[in-house]
């Protein structure tokens, strides 16, 4: 009614995030454009960051790898123009990601390290899943890295996936004893 593009803008994304939750991918996604339609008019770095990184997530779950790399690089460029080192960290995360669901391991190993360079601008409640994440970069190329990753992160918080990447690990060590006491611990935790 008072044709306030932010507060628009921030409604579009809002209700994008609840679709998102609730696995309507497709209304997701329109709300979304439309709330980087309005972000690019208000010319707001941190809605283009928060719209373009929803963006890659979405595509990340939807299996559109080649978008959601598009989208993560995206969110570097915002983070690098503002200078922000917890964009910078979540940035370099994202598209690690999207080279790992690439299979693009080398790739997805230099963009965690760059993760790791800015890993303590990084919320501590947030911080298990970003070493997770450079952890399983470092699976099958580096299993003690992975470990040390995978460890310090449990360190913070445990989660399923951790607990199951490395449980991987041990298993393809040989030793079925940790790995079957990892899985174990990951499905007991919530």
């Amino acid at each position: 009614k008072k044709v306030d593009k932010k507060k628009l803008c921030d409604s579009y994304y809002y209700k994008a995030c609840y679709l998102i939750n609730k696995g309507e991918y497709p209304e997701a996604i329109l709300l979304l454009k439309k709330a980087e339609e309005l972000a690019s008019q208000i010319n707001s770095s941190y809605h283009q960051m928060k719209i373009a990184s929803s963006i890659a997530y979405l595509n990340e779950i939807c299996g559109n790898y080649d978008i959601q790399l598009q989208y993560a690089k995206r969110t570097l460029a915002y983070a690098l123009e503002t200078k922000k080192k917890k964009w910078m960290a979540s940035s370099y995360s994202r598209i690690s990601e999207a080279f790992l669901f690439q299979g693009k391991i080398d790739s997805a190993i230099a963009y965690a390290e760059k993760t790791n360079t800015y890993i303590n601008y990084v919320d501590q409640k947030y911080l298990p899943y970003y070493l997770n994440t450079i952890g399983y970069a470092y699976i099958n190329k580096d299993n003690y890295k992975a470990k040390s990753f995978f460890e310090k992160s449990l360190s913070y918080k445990p989660l399923t996936r951790t607990f199951e990447n490395l449980a991987y690990i041990y298993h393809q060590e040989g030793n079925e004893e940790k790995a079957y006491e990892l899985w174990k611990q990951a499905l007991l935790t919530e």
